[in-house]
């Protein structure tokens, strides 16, 4: 399964999770343990893509806009959420905005796949790294 469809069933379950929960709380905790699963296996293959598409020179810097911008996300997230919910009175309305940011992420990783230089360079460097293995 691809990582980007890990974030949508992610972003699909804790939909259900808020949409089912204030009718059945088990079944709210059941979708919200799964929505967890989805994402967190996401996250870890998230950090893989940057590579490909920043130059060597660039990956530590870009990696480190990355980390700051979901910094920044876990301040305006729940300050987002907070407002919201004190606006609309529903803990729903937080919930469904938390579910369509989870899915466009999934969308927005689709949308910039790599291109297929990135392998033809590991390709031409494959016999160079063999060289400097065999010294």
């Amino acid at each position: 399964m691809g990582y980007e469809v890990e974030c949508e069933i992610g972003g699909i379950a804790l939909l259900l999770s808020g949409w089912l929960g204030m009718s059945s709380p088990l079944l709210g905790i059941v979708f919200l343990i799964l929505s967890e699963g989805f994402v967190l296996a996401y996250v870890g293959v998230f950090w893989t893509l940057p590579p490909l598409f920043l130059g060597k020179e660039s990956v530590g810097s870009g990696m480190g806009l990355i980390n700051a911008l979901g910094n920044l996300g876990g301040f305006l997230g729940p300050f987002l959420i907070g407002y919201f919910i004190t606006t609309t009175g529903s803990n729903l309305t937080g919930i469904v905005i938390l579910s369509i940011s989870l899915v466009l992420a999934g969308l927005m990783t689709l949308a910039f796949r790599h291109s297929s230089s990135y392998h033809q360079s590991v390709e031409e460097t494959a016999p160079e790294r063999q060289r400097v293995a065999q010294h």
